[in-house]
Formats: structure tokens, C-alpha cells, sequence
């Protein structure tokens, strides 16, 4: 379909307006709670909205580790020098933190890429900071929370027909007939369904009265909450605190002071034996959670996923060696079969005798790839990717071995 760029784009925009939804009426409940007073203003709102899309711009283009840091850095020092230092610019630079935590985050997990869809737990964020200006007596927070709350839905169904659409258009790109037409006229009707549903559930809640009911919800919550906390307390929330009698006031009688007891000299070198080595194994532990999540950032980003089925090592004309180099050392270093090592090594051996103007059909077999790159006495490392390909679980920590040996020194 000629229209995908545009549908991705139409997803970007509704993933950075969902999670602006969800943050802007989160910080002015956070603001009202602490300063007891309402100062939200539309600079505040420029600023978070800003943020969001800056973020999300920087994670979809970023296509090396370096750039990705780089860029959120200059973009959470930009976000933070153009807010005043006062408090209200100051929490706002703590919601501006926060979206660059959770786009740093959404690389780590490689789901997150194909899954960063807005759900139902926003949802019920914004029914709790609800709850929570209601508490607080702050009309204007609780008519944010309901106006946002509204737009929330009809994002939701929004993006959820882009996302059924994009689906359907990758898995049918190669087909033989693909009825264009017929798809974007069942798409522009199902939005426009969608629309009037939900403007017509827009009217009718702003019409029908329901703080009564979100009055008992929010005295129902902070019963519970009293009686939870009072759990840790040893004390109910209806347990009536009496007087203490007033008891005589005691004579000073003074202790003479005690000797201190030096200690042993064993002991003290043991505990700081013992303290030495807990300092090191927490140290140890926070470089290795660092280098893990480095990694797991790195992998993100020049890791492929080949998969363990039967399938092709497909050589295609944009395939380079960097990029299989870097797709291997992020690969073979973090997991994997066997037998995806030995295809990994045999695809990194065929791109590195290719010639940069020649071009490998897909349907080329692998004998026939050896051959197109003219890779002499290749029977033995064909048999261990054939072996790889087809016999999987009887492909052993050897044959990978092997293969970087053939493949090491099979060069002409």
C-alpha cells in the first residue's frame, strides 16, 4: 500500500498524545496535592507535549546506540534549560524525566517495538488522579482527568483500527491480489463509527451527573487506604486514643559511666573483612546490571533475531559485512543455539567474499552461493550449515567450533 508511511505516522502521533494524556493531568495532581492549589498553564502543556514527540522521533530514527544516547541526552538538557527553575517548571522537568526514561526503556525490551500500543492501565491512571482531585476538592484537575479520559478512549479504538490495518497490510503486501479500495473504504467507515460513538458517549456523560457516584467510589477508596495503612500501624482507624495518666516525675539519678570494652582485636579485623567483601560484591553486581543493560541496549539495536526454524540464509543486495559483524557480535555473545551460530557464521563468510557490485539472487541455493563467491572446498562447511538448517537439536557446540575453523581459513 502506497499509504503506509502515513499510517505509521498517524501511530506516532497517537502514541505521543497518549502519553501525554496520561502525564500532563498526572503532574497537576502531584502539583495540587503538594501546594494545595491549582497552576496549571498551556506553557506546561507545550513543554510535556514537546518532550513526548522529541522522544519518540529520536527512538523510531536512531539507528546506532550512540546516536539513540546522544540524542535523548541533548533533548532531556535542552527540555530542562528552557523550563525556569521554580516549582511548578520544577515537576514539570520531573514529568519531562520521566518520558525520557520510558523511551530509553522502550529499547530494552525488543517486544516494546512492535508492542508500544497505549492500553487500558492509562485508563485507569486517569479514573485514579480522578479520584484523587475529587479528594483533594480541585474542580479544574477533575475536569481535566474526565476530558482526558474521553479523549484517551477514542485514541484507544483509534489506534487499535490503525494497528488491525497495518497488520493486515504487511501480512498481504506480497499477495497476488490486494483489494486497496475495498480496504480503505472499511477502514474510513469503521473510524468514522468509532467517532460517533464516541462523541455521542462525550455528550451523554457530560450531561448525566455523576458525582454522587464518584463521591462514594472515592469514599470507599480512602476507607480502604485507612484501614490498610492502619494494618502497619497496630492501630484501626476506630480505635479512640486515651489520655496517658500523669505520672510523677522520675529523680535524676545519674549512672556512673561505663567502662568501654575495646573489643577484639580478631573481631574487628573480621568485620572489616567482611564488610570489605559485601562493599565489593554490591559494586561488582551494579557494573554488571550496567554492562547487562548496555548490552541489552546494544543488542537492540544490531542484534538479528534469526530464529531456529528451516528456513534460507536469504543474501540481499542491502546486506553488508559491518552489519553482519555487528549483528554477531551482539548475537553470539548473549545466548543462542548452535545452530544459529553456525548459520550466522556462514552467512558472515558468504557477505565477506561478495563483491560490492554483485548481487545474490534469493533463489540461489547454498551450494550455489559458494559458488557465486567462489568459495573452493566448501563441502564440509555446507554439510555443518545443512546440518544446522535441518537437524537443529543434533547441531553441538563442535560443529560451531568447526565451522569458525573452515570459515577462518577458507578464505582465497
Amino acid at each position: 500500500m502506497k499509504n503506509v508511511r502515513l499510517l505509521n505516522l498517524f501511530l506516532g502521533i497517537v502514541e505521543v498524545l497518549f502519553q501525554f494524556i496520561v502525564v500532563y493531568p498526572l503532574q497537576g495532581f502531584i502539583w495540587t496535592m503538594l501546594f494545595h492549589e491549582s497552576s496549571m498553564t498551556s506553557y506546561n502543556a507545550a513543554v510535556l507535549l514537546l518532550a513526548a514527540f522529541l522522544f519518540y522521533t529520536i527512538r523510531k530514527i536512531s539507528a546506532r546506540v550512540w546516536q539513540f544516547l546522544l540524542g535523548h541526552l541533548l533533548a532531556l538538557g535542552g527540555m530542562l534549560l528552557i523550563l525556569p527553575a521554580y516549582p511548578m517548571q520544577i515537576i514539570t522537568g520531573v514529568s519531562v524525566v520521566f518520558l525520557f526514561l520510558f523511551s530509553v526503556t522502550a529499547r530494552f525490551a525488543r517486544e516494546w517495538q512492535t508492542a508500544d500500543q497505549p492500553k487500558l492501565l492509562h485508563l485507569g491512571v486517569l479514573a485514579l488522579v480522578y479520584i484523587g482531585g475529587w479528594a483533594l476538592k480541585d474542580a479544574s484537575l477533575m475536569g481535566q482527568c474526565f476530558a482526558m479520559a474521553l479523549t484517551a478512549c477514542v485514541l484507544y479504538f483509534l489506534y487499535w483500527r490503525l494497528m488491525a490495518l497495518k497488520e493486515y497490510v504487511e501480512n498481504n503486501r506480497d499477495s497476488a491480489y490486494f483489494p486497496e479500495r475495498q480496504v480503505k473504504r472499511v477502514s474510513r467507515s469503521m473510524l468514522g463509527i468509532y467517532t460517533l460513538l464516541m462523541t455521542g458517549c462525550m455528550i451523554l456523560l457530560s450531561i448525566v451527573p455523576a458525582g454522587p457516584w464518584v463521591g462514594s467510589l472515592g469514599k470507599g477508596l480512602l476507607a480502604a487506604l485507612r484501614w490498610f495503612f492502619g494494618l502497619f500501624r497496630g492501630c484501626g482507624a476506630e480505635q479512640n486514643e486515651e489520655p496517658l495518666a500523669e505520672t510523677s516525675p522520675v529523680e535524676d539519678m545519674t549512672m556512673p559511666p561505663v567502662e568501654e570494652n575495646p573489643g577484639s582485636p580478631i573481631w574487628d579485623w573480621l568485620w572489616k573483612i567482611f564488610s570489605t567483601l559485601i562493599l565489593l560484591l554490591v559494586a561488582a553486581g551494579l557494573v554488571y546490571l550496567i554492562v547487562r543493560l548496555f548490552a541489552r541496549l546494544y543488542q537492540s539495536f544490531y542484534h538479528k533475531d534469526d530464529g531456529d526454524g528451516d528456513h534460507k540464509e536469504f543474501i540481499r543486495p542491502t546486506d553488508r559485512t559491518d552489519k553482519v559483524r555487528r549483528e554477531t557480535k551482539a548475537g553470539l555473545g548473549f545466548g543462542g543455539t548452535p545452530s544459529q551460530k553456525v548459520r550466522r557464521i556462514y552467512r558472515k563468510k558468504i557477505l565477506s567474499l561478495k563483491r560490492r557490485d554483485q548481487e545474490l539472487k534469493e533463489s540461489l541455493t547454498p551450494k550455489e552461493q559458494t559458488e557465486e563467491v567462489a568459495l573452493t572446498d566448501a563441502k564440509e562447511m555446507l554439510d555443518l550449515y545443512e546440518k544446522a538448517r535441518y537437524g537443529r537439536e543434533e547441531c553441538s557446540k563442535e560443529d560451531t567450533k568447526r565451522m569458525k575453523e573452515l570459515a577462518s581459513g577458507g578464505k582465497n
